[in-house]
């Protein structure tokens, strides 16, 4: 986070032209936090002053398996808006609770950061102890594959996953277009439901539909739930 967390230089790789200006805003830090009961306890301080508070809800997770990156953790800011969104970076970059938290957290790298705009879900959200899973994919057409993910949502495989099902757009920090993020409560109940996705026929009949249009990416990672600052 850091300097990184108010100060950023944006590079736009995706406009999805159906989403409006009120679509809820996700900021994402990838980091290598070598003390995490520390950074939680930082966290903890920052977070429950008042300038902390733009109607955002703060993420920590973990990495639990993630290829070869050096990255250890990621934390994620959700904003209902572009305008909360603002708010928040504009009181941080002259927060004096903001600069102690810089100060205790000296020893986290920020690795990367990224800014996506939620597309679609299944009205489920992620909890302390869920694992997540993260799978990229590649989209040449949006609006035609965005309609399909909306579709699919309402399919009977959606209805009996374990957690939450999400649809992200790279809105910038990423050369890839969208992101795709399944939760569950335990990595096994992640895994299993995942391995019951295979062959089965909703998702036999969404691939259908996008598989000229959509990609995945290699290096589909899964992290686990640190703790959740509402």
């Amino acid at each position: 986070m850091k300097k990184l967390y108010f100060s950023c230089c944006f590079v736009f790789t995706f406009f999805l032209l159906c989403l409006s200006a009120s679509a809820q805003v996700e900021q994402v830090f990838s980091e290598i936090v070598d003390d995490e009961s520390s950074y939680v306890a930082a966290m903890d301080e920052w977070l429950s002053s008042k300038d902390a508070k733009a109607g955002q809800t703060t993420t920590l997770f973990v990495n639990v398996i993630n290829g070869d990156s050096t990255t250890t953790h990621m934390t994620v800011l959700d904003f209902p808006d572009y305008d909360s969104w603002q708010t928040h970076m504009d009181i941080t970059a002259k927060s004096s609770a903001f600069a102690k938290y810089q100060l205790r957290t000296s020893n986290v790298t920020t690795l990367g950061e990224g800014l996506y705009l939620h597309v679609a879900d299944n009205g489920k959200s992620w909890r302390p102890g869920d694992y997540l899973y993260i799978m990229g994919i590649n989209v040449t057409a949006g609006p035609v594959f965005v309609a399909a993910f909306r579709e699919f949502l309402s399919s009977e495989l959606v209805k009996k996953a374990p957690g939450l099902i999400r649809l992200v757009a790279n809105r910038a920090g990423s050369d890839i277009s969208h992101t795709v993020l399944v939760t569950a409560p335990s990595f096994a109940a992640l895994n299993k439901y995942i391995d019951s996705s295979s062959g089965n026929k909703d998702m036999e009949a969404f691939v259908s539909k996008i598989g000229g249009i959509a990609a995945p990416t290699s290096g589909n990672t899964i992290y686990r739930v640190v703790k959740v600052w509402k």
